[in-house]
């Protein structure tokens, strides 16, 4: 049976701008140089998202990659995803509208299926 991805769930500050841009990618760059394969951004708490707050969602997917690693994001809030779709980030970054949704996408159905198959329950 293949091994489900190793994942991460990162959640950047909530302003997420040309101020806290430097701190942000630094964090992300090291995740792509571990082990882990999917990094997931959770946008629930970000109420601020700049030029510079795109810029750096766009940067962190382009270093993800160029590894072979798979950058998410999740849970935007309604006027950041307005700023996501405007710019056209969401055609290339996969944007999604939860933390459910993304894994789903991750782990395809008949892998799931597989997964449940080999569940093995306790005995009573």
């Amino acid at each position: 049976m293949k091994q489900l991805p190793r994942f991460c769930i990162v959640t950047p500050p909530q302003h997420l701008t040309s101020s806290t841009q430097e701190v942000f990618y630094q964090h992300i760059s090291a995740l792509v140089q571990s082990r882990v394969e999917v990094i997931l951004v959770n946008l629930e708490k970000v109420s601020c998202l700049d030029s510079g707050g795109l810029g750096i969602l766009f940067g962190a997917f382009r270093i993800s990659h160029r590894q072979g690693k798979r950058l998410m994001l999740y849970s935007p809030q309604t006027h950041v995803i307005k700023n996501l779709h405007k710019t056209g980030l969401t055609q290339i970054v996969a944007t999604y509208a939860t933390l459910a949704d993304c894994i789903k996408d991750v782990i395809p159905y008949s892998q799931r299926l597989t997964q449940n198959r080999s569940l093995q329950l306790p005995e009573f």
